[in-house]
């Protein structure tokens, strides 16, 4: 973010009421007024039209091109020069098209007579807009505003597709001509029903929730909201029990929204929202609120964007990304040039625009909140403004945010994310082994009793441990990390790192990279040797073995490590089963290196019966034992990527299988009981609390949603999660058999494990939490729980996915992304 900025996206919206408005001087009069309150980004809304609610075609409207009154639409030329005029003044631009009727009924009311023909027409106009979008370098593509109806998860088209399936195919075509990011914008009563969340990059909900209460019908008396009560509106749960209840399940609207960004693992921005400068604007700020005959109320603008701003600056934490605020009009004076009423939402020439800049321009930071945990695990964040955490009890999550913050875990294994070098921890000693990530280089000097380092985000940072024992993590830039004191485990990550262990017996372990190993004393102070751990070097100040390093610097010299080439290569198993499927994980592939160095596997084979993915053999040609060979001879090489490598023919025998016919049992919406017989059988359970049998044969399981039992019985058994995560959807896998068994994990809701294809290493880890920012798999073997952690970081809430009752042996290896 730029020097002041405080969230992500900190716009506001001009729309074009006629084709070419923006374009206009008074256009750019008003392009400057946004920048100048210090928006980093435009929201630039161009029309376009259908005839009316029960058209089933969307276009432009340009009338009669001699007389510009007549253009409803930009012409995409005007809105490409618009988006260029607004990043010439230096600001960024989310265009956001917005469908209209000629006959004024609201989008949110469409009802066309054949929906499939819409979708087709309403994609085409999207797909030119995002077009205009690339060309012309726009941050940003809002696919659709408030579009209430047409995004009912419970329609279906004439060809069979849901209305949400419809939307996931505009979104589809719209990435295929455009790189940037991309949102919908949802009334916020309609949040809950899109289905096509996982589809986009931000949460978009026009934000107009109701901050004040309504007077009785015979009370005519003036509002006069206090700010502190329209903070409550947001922040406690609301007054309103259909918004309370209805809507957020009980939740206030921070904490629903917190959750949701949580759920989805990506942001919410208020893709609309704003307040008329008029007496009981805060009733129903998107609409109703405030009588039109009432008197221009600036007060009541100034303190409901009071309000607002106090809410995202200090409740806003790792799930709020911005706001886009409704909005300007293409006039300096839009009042005085053409008679907008002073009631209106614009905030130009209005007090509240001050307000506005006071906040988007960087405001101090000044005292915050102080949030307390409980004696449970908690996880708290903190704002803009220098807030106190206090975690209390068990293994809290500490996010200060920006500003001075005081962060205090209490006992437990606590983590605390730290994004200002004048944060202060307080840790007691022997109160848990404890981990800071830091956005700057940092000495655990600074951070007393707390033992693991990790950098975040990707700049060059560098890292200091202390006199105990630390792991140091970097990230994926060029670090240096320092153990200091104690025996340390040091991780480089990417990047061409240098590692110094200093006093104590360490472990140096480069990662990718060219990295170097930086030694205190001279090189005849030192004894190197190879051993099946890795290159182990002894001196004064302790041993240390090293892995991924080929540079060892010394006060009087620099050497390279000679390299040893790998010396052994393996299968993780010697049979595979006739029946097994096309694109199954047959085994897992292994090696041993002297250096310790990370091995890469390339198999020659001639029949083109296997492939290898990562560290995974795979089958990608059917096997049958009554036709082929029974022993299958496959050459795999190693190479350690130093220049080594080794060659080795490995040998699977093909079993034969009494081959019978397979069943496809589904379940329905209840707690069903499914057992599948001797065949490959495809068994799910869709909702309710499901037990699934495989019994014999290469099963497949997927329970659906709910909680689940699962056993696979004999056989190479397939398990599939494939529906949104949460507490109610947590299956259990009996029988988990790593030779023999794999899981397959949807992107859809587990975005950050990427494309499908095989799990990449870098995204799985061992323990109870993440240890750097691409950890987004966890599994806790010592109690047989996996996570999804969509952040890597362990500042967003780990989901638990599944449990493995015999507590299996999980390597990254198992896992298929789909």
């Amino acid at each position: 973010m730029s020097t002041g900025e405080i969230f992500e996206w900190e716009s506001v919206t001009l729309p074009s009421y006629w084709g070419g408005q923006p374009l206009t001087e008074t256009g750019h009069a008003a392009m400057t007024q946004i920048r100048d309150t210090g928006a980093s980004t435009l929201t630039l809304v161009p029309n376009f039209f259908q005839t009316d609610k029960y058209s089933n075609s969307v276009g432009l409207r340009l009338g009669d091109p001699s007389n510009p009154w007549d253009n409803e639409s930009d012409t995409f030329e005007q809105v490409k020069q618009a988006i260029l005029d607004a990043k010439a003044l230096g600001m960024n631009v989310v265009l956001k098209p917005h469908v209209e009727t000629e006959n004024r009924v609201w989008r949110a009311e469409l009802a066309p007579t054949d929906p499939k023909a819409w979708f087709d027409s309403y994609k085409a106009m999207m797909v030119e807009y995002a077009k205009v979008a690339q060309e012309a370098g726009a941050a940003m593509i809002c696919v659709g505003t408030e579009m209430d109806s047409m995004i009912d998860p419970t329609k279906v088209c004439s060809d069979g597709k849901t209305y949400t399936q419809k939307w996931a195919e505009i979104i589809d075509a719209v990435r295929a001509v455009y790189s940037g990011k991309v949102t919908y914008a949802a009334t916020y009563w309609t949040v809950k029903d899109v289905g096509f969340w996982d589809k986009v990059d931000y949460i978009g909900v026009d934000a107009y929730f109701p901050l004040t209460p309504k007077h009785a019908p015979d009370d005519t008396s003036p509002y006069n909201p206090t700010v502190d009560a329209m903070v409550d509106a947001l922040t406690k749960p609301h007054f309103n029990s259909w918004v309370r209840d209805t809507l957020h399940g009980g939740k206030s609207v921070v904490d629903y929204y917190k959750a949701l960004s949580e759920q989805y693992g990506k942001k919410v921005i208020f893709t609309e929202v704003g307040y008329r400068s008029l007496d009981g604007t805060t009733t129903d700020p998107g609409v109703f609120g405030g009588s039109q005959d009432s008197p221009p109320d600036f007060q009541e603008q100034v303190d409901a964007y009071t309000a607002l701003f106090r809410v995202m600056e200090n409740y806003g934490g790792q799930w709020l990304a911005g706001s886009f605020l409704w909005s300007y009009y293409s006039f300096e004076n839009p009042m005085e040039e053409r008679g907008v009423s002073w009631t209106d939402y614009t905030t130009q020439h209005k007090p509240a625009n001050m307000t506005i800049t006071t906040h988007y321009s960087g405001p101090a930071h000044t005292t915050g909140l102080v949030r307390n945990g409980t004696a449970l695990a908690d996880r708290l964040d903190g704002g803009y403004h220098n807030d106190t955490l206090n975690g209390g009890g068990e293994n809290d999550i500490l996010w200060g945010g920006a500003g001075d913050d005081q962060m205090e875990g209490g006992s437990g294994d606590d983590i605390y994310v730290v994004d200002s070098i004048n944060d202060v921890i307080i840790e007691a000693e022997g109160g848990g082994n404890d981990s800071a990530s830091v956005l700057f280089s940092a000495y655990l000097t600074n951070f007393a009793n707390v033992e693991n380092l990790s950098a975040a985000g990707s700049g060059t940072i560098n890292l200091t441990g202390n006199a105990v024992a630390n792991i140091l993590t970097g990230n994926d830039a060029a670090n240096i990390l320092d153990g200091a004191g104690g025996s340390d485990s040091l991780f480089g990550g990417k990047g061409d790192d240098v590692l110094i262990g200093s006093a104590g017996n360490d472990t140096l372990d480069g990662g990718e990279g060219s990295n170097t190993a930086k030694f205190a004393g001279n090189r005849a102070d030192y004894a190197i040797q190879h051993t099946s751990q890795g290159v182990v070097v002894t001196g004064p100040d302790g041993t240390d073995t090293l892995k991924n390093i080929r540079v060892l610097e010394f006060t009087d010299q620099t050497i390279d490590t000679p390299n040893i080439a790998p010396d052994a290569a393996a299968l993780s198993k010697s049979t595979v089963a006739e029946t097994t499927s096309v694109n199954s994980i047959i085994a897992a592939l292994s090696g041993h290196d002297a250096d310790g160095d990370e091995l890469t596997f390339t198999l020659n084979d001639p029949t083109g019966t296997f492939k290898i993915e990562g560290r995974n053999l795979v089958l990608i040609k059917a096997l049958d034992y009554e036709t082929q060979q029974h022993h299958l001879a496959i050459t795999v090489e190693a190479k350690d990527g130093f220049g080594g490598g080794l060659i080795k023919t490995l040998t699977l025998d093909v079993l034969n299988v009494v081959e019978t016919k397979p069943l496809a049992l589904i379940g329905t919406a209840g707690n069903n009981s499914l057992t599948g017989e001797a065949g490959n059988d495809i068994i799910r359970g869709l909702g309710g609390r499901d037990t699934l049998k495989g019994y014999v044969g290469n099963d497949t399981l997927d329970g659906g949603y709910g909680k689940d039992v699962l056993t696979g019985g004999a056989g190479n058994d397939t398990f599939v999660f494939r529906d949104r995560l949460g507490s109610g959807n947590v299956d259990q896998i009996t029988d988990y058999n790593k030779t023999y068994d794999s899981l397959q994990l949807d992107n859809r809701y587990m975005s950050k494990l990427g494309a499908a294809g095989r799990l990449s290493s870098s995204k799985f880890v061992l323990g109870t939490k993440a240890l750097d920012a691409n950890d987004h798999l966890i599994y806790d073997r010592a109690k047989g729980y996996l996570y999804y952690d969509p952040d890597g970081s362990g500042a967003a809430a780990k989901v638990l996915i599944a449990q493995f009752s015999n507590k299996a042996a999980l390597t990254y290896s198992e896992f298929t992304i789909i």
